[in-house]
């Protein structure tokens, strides 16, 4: 039941992430023209960058032996919203404000790709080794998911909210839709964080656990399989 629910929630998150990475990917230029009057030209030399920071994620199989999947999990997952909620609601058209922004947009990208391949890896821990293929276009279905409803439904939320003239501020100036999607993020990874071992040497041990399950099952498989054959031998 714990690795149901624990993969259940895993692909929640991920379906949730995948929809605020599309939707970011399509309004944030959009975000910039409207609120600090960028056009194509600089918005291009923003494209360097992204990539550039794409390089961080291979610190992210280090920082989760370091410090556990749960810790790690809150740090990225956590993180990588409040830099994207943060930075849609700096709109004022000054130097230090679009700097900042870009900033702490860039860095919610690198924490969102971090937080994508954390909740690949814990969803590869709660089946066993021979429904991985399974697993992984389970996997990918849910990313597609994610990735249709965030460009389909949240990006068309995100002109409604920049014409908006009246409502709460963080809900107005195209900032709705990944607000909206900031708040059941953060649930489904505090629940999921709440079902995962506190530190690395508990998910060894419920590693170690879960594959001695699945030693004795195929044991057990595999003893069955031989005993006809004892018998036949003995005839």
């Amino acid at each position: 039941r714990l690795r149901t629910a624990r993969l259940a929630l895993c692909l929640v998150a991920l379906c949730l992430a995948a929809a605020t990475r599309d939707t970011l990917a399509v309004v944030w230029p959009l975000y910039l023209k409207a609120h600090f009057g960028w056009a194509e030209k600089e918005y291009g030399l923003l494209l360097p960058l992204q990539q550039a920071a794409a390089f961080g994620l291979v610190a992210t199989p280090p920082l989760q032996d370091a410090l556990g999947s749960r810790a790690s999990l809150l740090l990225a997952g956590c993180g990588g919203v409040a830099c994207h909620v943060s930075a849609l609601l700096l709109r004022a058209p000054s130097p230090n404000t679009e700097g900042l922004h870009v900033l702490l947009f860039l860095a919610g990208g690198l924490l969102g790709g971090a937080t994508e391949l954390l909740l690949v890896s814990l969803s590869s821990t709660a089946l066993p080794p021979r429904a991985q293929g399974r697993l992984f276009a389970l996997l990918s279905m849910t990313k597609l998911g994610g990735s249709v409803g965030g460009s389909l439904y949240c990006t068309a939320q995100f002109q409604v909210s920049l014409d908006a003239a009246s409502g709460p501020y963080f809900l107005r100036g195209g900032a709705a839709p990944v607000v909206w999607l900031a708040l059941p993020s953060l649930l489904a990874l505090l629940a999921l964080a709440c079902v995962l071992p506190p530190a690395a040497g508990g998910e060894r041990d419920a590693s170690a656990e879960g594959c001695e399950e699945v030693s004795v099952e195929e044991e057990s498989s595999s003893s069955i399989e031989a005993s006809p054959r004892v018998k036949r031998h003995d005839r």
